[in-house]
Protein backbone atom coordinates (compact mmCIF):
# COMPACT_ATOMS: atom_id res chain seq x y z
CA UNK A 1 0.00 0.00 0.00
CA UNK A 2 1.21 3.49 -0.81
CA UNK A 3 1.31 5.28 2.55
CA UNK A 4 1.63 8.71 0.95
CA UNK A 5 -1.62 8.18 -0.93
CA UNK A 6 -3.34 6.79 2.15
CA UNK A 7 -2.28 9.80 4.25
CA UNK A 8 -3.42 12.15 1.48
CA UNK A 9 -6.91 10.63 1.50
CA UNK A 10 -7.09 10.41 5.30
CA UNK A 11 -6.00 14.04 5.74
CA UNK A 12 -8.74 15.12 3.36
CA UNK A 13 -11.24 12.98 5.26
CA UNK A 14 -10.14 14.57 8.54
CA UNK A 15 -10.82 18.03 7.10
CA UNK A 16 -14.24 16.94 5.81
CA UNK A 17 -15.18 15.38 9.14
CA UNK A 18 -15.10 18.81 10.76
CA UNK A 19 -17.64 20.06 8.23
CA UNK A 20 -19.77 16.94 8.64
CA UNK A 21 -19.89 17.38 12.42
CA UNK A 22 -20.92 21.03 12.04
CA UNK A 23 -23.67 20.04 9.59
CA UNK A 24 -25.07 17.48 12.03
CA UNK A 25 -24.97 19.98 14.90
CA UNK A 26 -26.71 22.68 12.87
CA UNK A 27 -29.31 20.31 11.44
CA UNK A 28 -32.97 20.08 12.35
CA UNK A 29 -33.57 17.80 15.31
CA UNK A 30 -36.93 16.60 14.03
CA UNK A 31 -36.12 16.32 10.32
CA UNK A 32 -32.36 16.00 9.87
CA UNK A 33 -30.76 16.24 6.44
CA UNK A 34 -27.33 15.10 7.64
CA UNK A 35 -26.55 11.71 9.09
CA UNK A 36 -24.91 11.53 12.50
CA UNK A 37 -24.60 7.76 12.06
CA UNK A 38 -22.65 8.26 8.81
CA UNK A 39 -20.34 10.80 10.46
CA UNK A 40 -19.80 8.55 13.47
CA UNK A 41 -18.99 5.66 11.12
CA UNK A 42 -16.51 7.82 9.20
CA UNK A 43 -14.78 8.98 12.39
CA UNK A 44 -14.43 5.38 13.56
CA UNK A 45 -13.03 4.33 10.17
CA UNK A 46 -10.63 7.30 10.15
CA UNK A 47 -9.31 6.43 13.61
CA UNK A 48 -8.92 2.74 12.79
CA UNK A 49 -7.14 3.37 9.48
CA UNK A 50 -4.81 5.94 11.02
CA UNK A 51 -3.93 3.52 13.82
CA UNK A 52 -3.41 0.65 11.38
CA UNK A 53 -1.07 2.82 9.32
CA UNK A 54 1.14 3.41 12.35
CA UNK A 55 -0.04 6.85 13.40
CA UNK A 56 -0.46 7.47 17.10
CA UNK A 57 -3.50 9.63 17.63
CA UNK A 58 -4.39 11.67 20.74
CA UNK A 59 -7.94 10.23 20.66
CA UNK A 60 -9.37 6.70 20.64
CA UNK A 61 -13.08 7.13 19.95
CA UNK A 62 -15.73 9.44 18.53
CA UNK A 63 -16.20 11.45 21.71
CA UNK A 64 -12.48 12.05 22.16
CA UNK A 65 -12.17 12.98 18.47
CA UNK A 66 -15.02 15.50 18.61
CA UNK A 67 -13.63 17.10 21.77
CA UNK A 68 -10.07 17.10 20.36
CA UNK A 69 -11.03 18.95 17.17
CA UNK A 70 -12.56 21.81 19.13
CA UNK A 71 -16.14 20.98 19.95
CA UNK A 72 -17.30 20.94 23.55
CA UNK A 73 -19.10 18.42 25.73
CA UNK A 74 -22.50 19.96 24.91
CA UNK A 75 -21.79 19.61 21.18
CA UNK A 76 -20.83 15.99 21.68
CA UNK A 77 -24.02 15.27 23.62
CA UNK A 78 -26.12 16.86 20.86
CA UNK A 79 -24.24 14.85 18.23
CA UNK A 80 -24.62 11.61 20.19
CA UNK A 81 -28.34 12.22 20.79
CA UNK A 82 -28.81 12.73 17.05
CA UNK A 83 -26.86 9.56 16.32
CA UNK A 84 -28.87 7.47 18.79
CA UNK A 85 -32.19 8.78 17.49
CA UNK A 86 -31.20 8.15 13.88
CA UNK A 87 -29.64 4.75 14.52
CA UNK A 88 -33.10 3.26 15.08
CA UNK A 89 -34.11 3.81 11.45
CA UNK A 90 -30.71 4.08 9.75
CA UNK A 91 -30.37 1.72 6.82
CA UNK A 92 -26.83 0.51 6.43
CA UNK A 93 -23.90 -0.63 8.47
CA UNK A 94 -23.26 0.92 11.87
CA UNK A 95 -19.85 0.53 13.44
Amino acid sequence: MDNDMLYYVLNDLNFRLLNYIEEVLEDSIDFPNHSAVFVSNMIKCYIKLMNQSGNRLPYKNVKEYILYVGFDEKDYELFENSRKKESVYYIGQQF
